[in-house]
């Protein structure tokens, strides 16, 4: 975060900022190299204005740019009757392109099995001596280190071998598939910067300035407004990620 707000003062000082890059990348960027039309322009904040306002500014607009990528997910191209009409949405529920190709593998609801495997494999208060077979099969370990680190693991990220570890892991029912934008972690990431929905000590950036809230120090809305940029920037990134597999998955 405190590298995100130096080097927005650093464009501040050539007349940018970190928000006007981000406006760049969405609307041109996008189109240009994956022919994705949000079919509309950022609305930024203004330079001079306070950190609260900017904050009441941005906040919506991520919500609209990820409700439009989840629409054109559903239906292939953002309609703008379909967009006023697409109501009650939030952000961790939007979906990936990916939603018939295994966006993210996580652990089935229930499953003990690759819970004790992991424990004995990875925790420092077990030893490896009932785990010898699993010893020589790199890519299995390596998904399984993955999955104990991480609890998910984005398949398409993966190299072949384990990719196929994974497979065999979904047929044996101790995995999943996941097929949203944004994998599990991510999704609770976001759910604490952004509103009330998991965490009752959450940021709620969101749902604190929509209501006009806010701080009454100066300070707190600064870390706040850097916070859903960084936020903002997360999520350009996954939208981008998912355009550039979907793409080369159709080659």
């Amino acid at each position: 975060m405190h590298q995100l707000t130096l080097f927005d003062q650093y464009l501040h000082q050539r007349g940018k900022s970190v928000a006007s890059l981000l406006q760049h990348y969405y609307t041109r960027h996008f189109r240009t190299d994956y022919g994705y039309d949000p079919g509309h322009e950022l609305s930024l904040p203004q330079a001079d204005d306070s950190y609260a306002n900017k904050i009441k500014v941005l906040a919506p607009e991520l919500e609209s740019v990820v409700k439009r990528y989840d629409l054109f997910v559903e239906a292939g191209e953002v309609d703008p009757f379909l967009y006023e009409y697409k109501t009650g949405f939030r952000i961790d529920d939007a979906h990936s392109l990916l939603k018939e190709q295994q966006k993210y593998a996580v652990i089935a609801p229930e499953n003990n099995e690759i819970y004790k495997l992991m424990y004995l494999l990875f925790s420092d208060q077990a030893g490896v001596n009932h785990v010898a077979p699993y010893l020589d099969n790199q890519a299995k370990m390596d998904v399984l280190k993955q999955l104990w680190d991480r609890q998910e693991i984005s398949y398409h990220h993966c190299t072949p071998p384990m990719q196929a570890e994974i497979m065999r892991m979904m047929d044996s029912g101790w995995l999943e598939f996941d097929d949203h934008l944004l994998s599990p972690s991510e999704r609770h990431w976001v759910n604490f910067y952004l509103n009330d929905a998991e965490y009752s000590n959450g940021l709620k950036i969101r749902n604190r300035y929509a209501h006009g809230q806010g701080n009454l120090r100066p300070e707190e809305d600064r870390a706040a407004y850097y916070a859903l940029l960084l936020v903002f920037i997360v999520l350009l990134l996954k939208m981008d990620d998912d355009l550039a597999l979907h793409q080369d998955l159709k080659k």
